[in-house]
């Protein structure tokens, strides 16, 4: 049984997010598979060439600073608490461009595969290896 268990645990220590010359953010992460705790520590844009969802669903807590939830509606302040299911397409967007931060996430639910929604009008949905090896990752500012 512990094997198993072993099979599905992630730890991961201020893991570079983005270009890995110039990331856009920090993780920590404690991932047990249908449950998992990060931490972000945001210093810039998530990839804005096309949204994303995630594996499961979530909630954030902002412990400092705030972003903006970009959604093909518009976009939303997220300055304190934040629910998304697993089918949220979005990119992060900092509220100004030296604005940083902090926040601690938990995620739920069997995963899937993280998805990415083209904005080109193409519509094609990748998944996450196929959309940075067709396009990498954004170049740095």
């Amino acid at each position: 049984m512990q094997k198993h268990f072993l099979k599905y645990f992630v730890f991961e220590w201020k893991f570079p997010l983005g270009n890995l010359s110039c990331p856009y953010a920090y993780r920590w992460r404690l991932d047990f598979y249908l449950l998992s705790f990060r931490l972000h520590y945001w210093f810039g844009d998530d990839d804005k060439r096309a949204f994303h969802d995630h594996p499961w669903a979530f909630i954030t807590f902002i412990l400092f600073g705030g972003y903006y939830d970009v959604t093909e509606n518009g976009r939303q302040l997220v300055k304190w608490c934040a629910y998304r299911k697993r089918n949220h397409k979005h990119y992060v967007q900092m509220i100004h461009k030296n604005s940083k931060c902090l926040s601690f996430i938990i995620t739920f639910g069997k995963p899937k595969r993280y998805s990415f929604y083209l904005t080109d009008g193409s519509h094609r949905r990748w998944t996450r290896d196929k959309y940075f090896h067709k396009l990498g990752h954004p170049i740095c500012d």
